[in-house]
């Protein structure tokens, strides 16, 4: 009815997640009332706390919710691309200090120092967070970088060059005496199509039509 009891109860607690000190606590004469704690866990979820006593009993649910990002790692698939435009799917995924995920709609800014990312601001579901990199038109490794709140990460993409396109023969020098031992040094110089040089090992063949070549 409302009223502080006239005698001494006991009251049980109890939860579905988490922990409850005390689990029973004791009403003394003349209150309505007793307080104990529940301490959260350590894992996102709803505590279901039940107090009961006699034939009296009450539940309640509580929300333990994540913390601030304390943890991000950051996946770009595939780790290279060919220039030209070419796409990459990048991931974040966020986790509080506890291996938690963070709550839905975290902000997690991404950037690249090549190529170009979109979009620059996203935020989580479920704890992750996706952009898009695109290759440029120029060689070179990307470092793409992904953050939220104080924590972040970065990991590097290749972009490759395309195959050969254009090729510059050069000789040094240009005229030699045909004695059959004077020598003249040739280079090729290879690009692609957006005038990157050609990846390392590119098969490259010499032909003569006069003298000898060595290799």
């Amino acid at each position: 009815d409302g009223q502080p009891l006239t005698r001494t109860h006991w009251v049980d607690f109890s939860t579905s997640l988490g922990t409850i000190s005390p689990t029973r606590a004791q009403i003394v004469t003349g209150s309505a009332s007793v307080a104990v704690t529940l301490t959260a866990a350590a894992r996102t979820g709803t505590a279901l706390v039940v107090a009961s006593s006699e034939r009296s009993s009450d539940q309640l649910a509580v929300s333990f919710l994540p913390g601030p990002p304390a943890g991000l790692s950051l996946l770009v698939s595939p780790a290279w691309l060919p220039v030209g435009g070419s796409a990459a799917a990048v991931l974040a995924v966020v986790q509080d200090a506890h291996g938690n995920t963070v709550a839905d709609g975290t902000a997690v800014s991404f950037a690249a120092d090549l190529g170009t990312i979109t979009p620059t601001l996203g935020s989580t579901g479920n704890g992750e967070a996706r952009a898009t990199l695109f290759s440029g038109t120029t060689a070179g490794t990307a470092t793409v970088s992904a953050q939220a709140g104080t924590v972040s990460a970065t990991t590097p993409v290749a972009f490759v060059p395309l195959h050969p396109f254009t090729l510059t023969l050069a000789a040094s020098p240009t005229v030699v005496v045909a004695d059959g031992q004077a020598a003249a040094a040739l280079s090729a110089h290879v690009v692609d199509r957006y005038a990157n040089p050609v990846a390392d090992g590119t098969a490259v063949a010499f032909y003569t039509t006069l003298g000898t070549l060595d290799p």
